[in-house]
């Protein structure tokens, strides 16, 4: 009898902290800067980049950052059949016209991919494809699981 109420108090306390997690990720006024492709294309006032995948692979992870480093957004993929992703750029950010793109595939391959000149206002394109891939160590591991899952 004590394992059963055990085993219902751990599996509660998870699922309120699961809860609590989502409320906190989706709160509103957060630090989120993701936004549809429809609102970067029609608002004109504010400053986007529309980041485009062409690598062909499915993108995990998603960075963007300015200049310096600062992490203006960080995306873990929700929806791995989306193409394209819009981002925000913070007023905060206006000075800087130099932003990061950096993609994490499935397989831990790493793209990425430079913007010297954004736009001052309204939306900036940016194409991610298969010459945007940064070697790291320990990719031939990953390669051969792409090989044989046939990518």
């Amino acid at each position: 009898m004590g394992v059963r109420r055990t085993a219902s108090a751990v599996m509660l306390a998870f699922a309120l902290g699961m809860g609590a997690m989502y409320l906190y990720m989706n709160q509103p006024g957060g630090r989120r800067t993701a936004v549809s492709n429809e609102e970067a294309q029609s608002d004109k006032e504010n400053r986007y980049l529309t980041i485009v995948n062409k690598t062909g692979q499915i993108i995990n992870e998603m960075r963007v950052t300015v200049g310096d480093g600062s992490e203006i957004e960080s995306l873990k993929q929700i929806m791995p059949d989306e193409k394209s992703y819009s981002v925000k750029i913070p007023d905060s950010f206006r000075e800087y016209s130099t932003f990061t793109v950096t993609f994490l595939d499935r397989y831990g391959l790493l793209y990425e991919k430079t913007v010297d000149q954004a736009a001052e206002t309204g939306r900036t394109e940016v194409v991610v494809t298969k010459e945007d891939y940064v070697e790291q160590k320990g990719d031939w591991k990953r390669r051969v699981d792409q090989w044989f899952n046939g990518d």
